[in-house]
């Protein structure tokens, strides 16, 4: 995965308070601030991030925040921005946003710009589904934003004799900063 700039910490937190600034929203400023500070901090990582403290009702309307201003110039640029591939599939087709933290699970983060990433359609509508995390704290998904994976090694491809049939078997390069288990290929 190439890795992307992140969107503007500063952007994302005056869109914050744009939105504060509704009557109906005015109470959470702070609350909802120390969500994204604490996404920031720990770069998305569902395992470090503790869900809100907002009234579960809030929920249902922070996910539509999303829906209802899907096509604000905001959301349109990022849809739209120019990047050599997009993170998951390395097309260089653009026009979707995938939430990297589900809105369903994380609305606070549904209109969070650095929650946003650029995906193609069909990327955007069966890869990742509802996951964004594995099984244990050492699996979660690589965070186009935050995680810098892709700028070094991942794997260490070996092949395992006897050699009448080929099998490969990659090993997590020693660059790794996550564990990760190895994987065959019979070839």
């Amino acid at each position: 995965m190439i890795a992307l700039t992140a969107p503007s910490s500063a952007e994302d937190d005056a869109y914050l308070n744009m939105i504060c600034a509704e009557p109906a929203w005015a109470n959470y400023l702070g609350l909802w601030a120390s969500c994204y500070q604490a996404y920031r901090v720990h770069g998305g990582n569902p395992w470090s991030i503790v869900g809100s403290k907002f009234p579960a009702a809030m929920g249902t309307v922070q996910q539509r925040l999303y829906e209802n201003r899907k096509s604000v110039t905001r959301f349109k640029n990022l849809r739209s921005q120019q990047v050599a591939s997009r993170p998951m599939c390395g097309s260089s087709v653009t026009g979707a946003l995938d939430h990297f933290l589900p809105k369903e699970t994380f609305p606070e983060f549904s209109v969070m710009a650095a929650n946003l990433v650029p995906a193609c359609t069909s990327c955007n509508s069966s890869v990742k589904g509802s996951t964004y995390k594995g099984e244990s704290p050492e699996e979660w998904l690589i965070h186009p934003y935050f995680d810098t994976l892709a700028n070094s090694d991942l794997w260490e491809i070996r092949i395992i004799q006897p050699y009448p049939a080929a099998v490969l078997k990659l090993f997590p390069a020693l660059t790794m900063h996550r564990p990760c288990k190895s994987v065959s290929l019979f070839i």
